[in-house]
């Protein structure tokens, strides 16, 4: 065989560098390490097809040109790249046809009249994020300050400490003072059919007639989320609004849904004076 024959035999089964194979490993454990990550939200489905599909072009050339142990290598690492972009196919398509488990009440818009007990600004819920999918016990606590006007409308503090933390409750809340707002945490009782309704609805009345939000944890899918109670609309019904994956979600039917779950617990509060401005 002449130098030139063996050149292109040398090109043809490819010259496989090392830093390819060492790439294309790199790659595929990245790809397994996302795999393992709870979260399956859009941005890590992307994420995760994205480095499987940059594996697999690192990888498809060593297929194609790498000697007996290339190959070999490369048929191993394949397997993580070919599993990425099944699991990112698959979320994808589950997110999309994923029915919304939020119940039928929780709508974004309604032409309700309210009663005005409290100073509620839509705005400044608008503006608040609630920034894990486990954070809304938090949320709604930041969400009250803010009414309050305790706290910049920045304010996310509480939720960063909590992260997705997914064994808490308001409980966690009972007796703390954040910014000069103390809260308690009531009626956790058993939700039966000794719970007592009439007293709790007669207590978030009494705090709404106070001018007081009122943090409410309600039954959600099959879970729980965490509302904020701003007013009582002219029939005498609790309003109540949270945070949801597309924004702001209003509650038009919460004696109605607590009714339905046979109790639940309240989150209310005292405010501290503020101190007088230096001068």
């Amino acid at each position: 065989m002449n130098k030139e024959q063996q050149h292109l035999t040398s090109h043809a089964t490819g010259r496989i560098t090392p830093l390819r194979l060492v790439a294309s490993g790199v790659l595929s454990l990245v790809t397994l390490f996302i795999l393992r990550l709870p979260a399956r939200d859009p941005r890590w489905l992307v994420i995760l097809g994205g480095v499987a599909a940059a594996a697999f072009v690192v990888l498809i050339p060593v297929m194609v040109r790498g000697n007996s142990w290339q190959k070999m290598i490369a048929g191993i690492l394949f397997f993580a790249p070919c599993l990425g972009l099944v699991f990112a196919a698959i979320g994808t398509i589950s997110a999309i046809s994923e029915p919304d488990n939020s119940p039928p009440s929780s709508i974004t818009a309604c032409n309700v009249v309210r009663r005005g007990l409290t100073d509620f600004d839509r705005q400044i819920i608008d503006k608040h994020q609630q920034l894990y999918s486990m954070s809304c016990i938090p949320s709604s606590v930041e969400m009250v300050l803010k009414l309050l006007d305790r706290v910049p409308v920045s304010y996310y503090d509480l939720q960063r400490q909590w992260k997705e933390k997914s064994d808490g409750s308001f409980r966690d809340f009972d007796g703390k003072t954040v910014a000069g707002v103390t809260f308690r945490q009531q009626f956790t009782l058993p939700r039966d059919n000794q719970f007592p309704l009439a007293e709790l609805f007669e207590t978030i009345h009494d705090e709404l007639q106070a001018g007081h939000f009122v943090i409410v944890g309600l039954a959600e899918g099959d879970g729980w989320h965490n509302w904020v109670i701003y007013d009582e609309d002219v029939n005498g019904e609790f309003l109540a609004v949270s945070k949801g994956a597309t924004g702001t979600v209003d509650e038009y039917h919460v004696k109605k849904v607590i009714s339905q779950m046979q109790g639940t617990d309240i989150g209310t509060y005292q405010v501290q004076p503020q101190p007088p401005a230096a001068d």
